[in-house]
């Protein structure tokens, strides 16, 4: 840690940040860094600031996962949709159950349903 302390003390003359006080007072300077710096405090403050970037990347991963999962949900939904107006039409038309089946996709028991106005 002082080395550390040092090696910042140092930097600072050299670019000339307060140059003339930190040459004049370094030892000073270095002394009291060291006396004011909490480790403790430092580690715990590193932490929670993990912690609460952590947290966020999750919440934006979570967001994504489950926009792209909506988008999923929502195309299902909507080729069912479809499914059962083509399906309705058909039945309409009195189309045969075996054409309206393999053109829809549907189960007999779903064409069954939306034959009762269950779907």
């Amino acid at each position: 840690m002082e080395e550390a302390v040092d090696l910042a003390v140092n930097e600072c003359i050299k670019e000339g940040v307060l140059e003339k006080f930190l040459t004049a007072h370094k030892a000073e300077v270095c002394g009291m860094l060291l006396e004011e710096f909490d480790e403790e405090k430092y580690l715990k403050t590193v932490e929670a600031r993990g912690r609460e970037e952590g947290i966020q990347i999750g919440k934006e991963e979570g967001i994504q996962i489950g926009e792209a999962r909506g988008r999923e949900e929502g195309i299902q939904i909507g080729e069912t949709r479809r499914q059962i107006t083509t399906a309705q039409k058909l039945l309409e038309n009195h189309v045969d159950r075996q054409v309206i089946l393999a053109s829809t996709g549907l189960t007999e028991e779903e064409l069954n349903k939306i034959e009762q106005g269950e779907l």
